[in-house]
């Protein structure tokens, strides 16, 4: 990455031509917003998740990743300043100011048209003096320097779902480049402004002039971001900074596949309607394609390619084959794994699968500052399953029966060297699963985890280390929904634990099952501020559910809100063939027993993630094992004939350690 000059923006160099990617993530925030429409109290409870994953994606997008952190200081009528946006240094350093957002009301006064105090004073002042705010409701954006407009509002649809060419993708680009890039130079900083936003006092001469201004300290941004707090006053100034102890240097912890050295994307269908929450629908869908004429073949399979057509010499047998995937996290589906289905039909995965196999699921492309940073499955993942938009798989084993790890050659006798016990495959996925598998590693790494993937800090503590293989096993049981458990030997067998009656959730009200009934909505108590524990599905409710369970998300994708998303009344996406209308026309008891099973999985998730912060905390503060050291050890780098596949067709296969 390039240097960024500083001053004005950046008017020699236009911003990267990204159209479609702007799109999909205008699209996306518009979606998010809409999505949080009804779990919010005002406008900027509403827009603030979707926000901050707009502004990151859109940094990673445009080469600048950022940093955000919440700062309720100034309080203006009709809006609220509610981000401060700081930009990653180019090299090792402190981050640095870009500007800040605000999000306003609908119908909000203009600066230029601010209303003045009890005091004859202008309230907008503060907002006068700061260098760079972008301002929005959600639908209408603009960019404002010292209280003067800079280039055009931009305004976005004010409904999800309208079609691309609605979406200004270039100027939106633009104008997000234009916040993004700017820098400080000779202004005075915003952290004195912020301090001191009517000017009574004027700031020491240190404060001026300066060409970077560090960020100011601030506390943690909180990524769940969904209670409104009380303003937070920066603290004063001090002369020299308090020495803090340093974090382990992010690139000295080794990736997952430096551990995990076999990896590739998950299964993808060519379009929506081959994956549905029940086996029956899909063979419904295929009755209907295999007995309409070869035309109308063509029409029902609405493939960008041509496959051959099913009863052709090419094509499957009229009985097709229904295998269960991880569609998207904690959400279970079955995709019809026959050839002209299957656009990526990544035969390894399958071949590999057996009752011991354990696949990690890595989202490796685009920035995850929420939620837990590893998936774990029993099921082959979709290609998109981590948070729907892409990643990778990194299967435990090279073969069904779980005889050849997928592991570094010389990794576990490394470590078991160094821990002074034994290590098995299976101790090392239960320690990712606890130190990675929560929203308290998501946090505690944000900055880094905006431009790379997953780093696994490897403790070399063997106290720590069976702290974390122990509470791991509890992590993939409930993953894999009690399916795996990464000990077949220890005591404690696959299956879901048993929560205390006052936390487990449980049909209170029957879902209706009646067509006229079949719902479309799904609440939570704290969605209206209600203080109770009770998810509404439709006529039906469900209690005791936690918020932190109604608001889980794993990439910024709210878990219990897209599985529902698929089995409501009108499911969301699909709609390209008459074969997606094939659906149940009811909600069943069978669908309440699994909606019932992911709240119970989530609660247990939620329960274990204070231990699980709490242990990273710990292990961070110990002693590590570095990159350097598996490189000194002779396991790094990874030899080459570890990252490939295993052989296809049943070929033997030795371990490689």
């Amino acid at each position: 990455m390039t240097a960024l000059s500083h001053g004005a923006p950046l008017t020699h160099r236009q911003p990267p031509r990204n159209r479609k990617f702007t799109e999909q993530i205008a699209a996306n925030f518009l979606l998010d917003a809409s999505a949080c429409g009804e779990s919010a109290s005002g406008d900027g409870e509403r827009l603030r998740g979707p926000l901050r994953t707009l502004l990151r994606s859109m940094g990673a997008l445009l080469g600048i990743p950022v940093t955000l952190h919440e700062e309720e200081r100034l309080s203006v009528p009709g809006g609220r300043l509610v981000f401060g946006v700081y930009a990653n240094s180019v090299s090792s350093g402190p981050d640095y100011r870009i500007g800040d957002v605000e999000i306003r009301s609908p119908g909000s006064p203009e600066l230029s048209g601010a209303p003045a105090d009890g005091d004859g004073g202008n309230r907008w002042e503060g907002f006068w003096e700061l260098p760079n705010i972008l301002c929005t409701d959600g639908s209408e954006w603009s960019l404002f320097r010292r209280g003067t407009q800079r280039g055009p509002t931009v305004v976005l649809p004010q409904f999800p779902g309208e079609p691309a060419a609605r979406i200004p993708a270039a100027e939106f680009e633009v104008l997000l480049w234009e916040f993004l890039s700017w820098r400080p130079d000779g202004d005075r900083p915003a952290s004195v402004l912020l301090r001191n936003p009517r000017g009574e006092a004027r700031p020491d001469a240190s404060d001026q002039g300066e060409v970077r201004v560090p960020r100011p300290t601030l506390p943690p941004d909180d990524s769940a971001g969904t209670t409104s707090r009380a303003p937070r006053e920066l603290p004063a100034p001090r002369t020299a900074p308090r020495t803090a102890p340093r974090p382990p240097q992010w690139r000295s912890l080794p990736t997952v596949d430096d551990l995990l050295p076999w990896h590739q994307p998950g299964v993808a269908a060519r379009r929506a309607w081959m994956y549905a929450p029940e086996a029956r629908t899909l063979r419904r869908r295929w009755q209907q394609l295999v007995s309409a004429p070869p035309r109308q073949q063509d029409l029902l399979l609405r493939t960008d390619k041509s496959p051959p057509r099913p009863g052709t010499a090419g094509g499957p047998a009229a009985s097709p084959a229904v295998r269960p995937v991880l569609y998207r996290a904690f959400d279970r589906r079955y995709l019809l794994a026959e050839e002209l289905c299957l656009d990526r039909p990544r035969p390894h995965l399958w071949q590999v699968c057996g009752p011991r196999q354990i696949f990690v699921v890595e989202q490796h492309t685009r920035p995850v500052t929420t939620g837990p940073g590893l998936l774990f499955s029993a099921l082959v993942p979709d290609a998109d399953c981590f948070d729907g938009q892409g990643g990778r798989v990194l299967p435990l084993y090279r073969d069904p029966e779980g005889g050849v790890p997928n592991l570094t050659p010389g990794l576990l006798p490394y470590l078991a060297a160094r821990l002074g016990t034994p290590v098995s495959p299976g101790d090392l996925v239960a320690y990712l699963a606890a130190v990675v598998a929560h929203p308290g590693y998501s946090a505690a790494f944000r900055d880094r985890l905006a431009v790379s993937g997953v780093r696994v800090p490897l403790t070399r503590d063997p106290r720590l280390w069976r702290e974390a293989v122990a509470l791991g096993r509890e992590v993939v049981r409930h993953h894999t929904f009690g399916q795996r458990s990464p000990d077949p030997a220890a005591a404690d067998p696959p299956g879901l634990f048993r929560l205390p009656v006052s936390e487990r959730p449980q049909v209170a009200v029957a879902v209706p099952g009646s067509p006229t009934a079949f719902p479309n909505r799904i609440r939570h108590d704290c969605d209206t501020g209600a203080g109770g524990r009770r998810l509404y599905v439709g006529g039906g409710v469900i209690a005791p559910v936690r918020p932190e369970v109604w608001r889980y998300d794993v990439g910024g994708m709210r878990v219990v809100h897209n599985w529902f998303a698929a089995r409501r009344r009108t499911p969301r996406g699909g709609g390209t063939s008459p074969l997606d209308g094939i659906r149940p026309d009811r909600w069943s008891p069978r669908r309440t027993e699994e909606l019932v099973t992911l709240l119970t999985v989530l609660t247990c998730l939620v329960r274990l993630a204070p231990r699980q912060a709490d242990l990273l905390s710990r292990i961070r503060s110990a002693p590590l094992v570095t990159v350097a050291d598996l490189t000194a050890a002779g396991v790094l780098p990874v030899p080459e004939g570890a990252r490939r596949p295993p052989p296809l067709g049943g070929q033997l296969e030795l371990p490689l350690d």
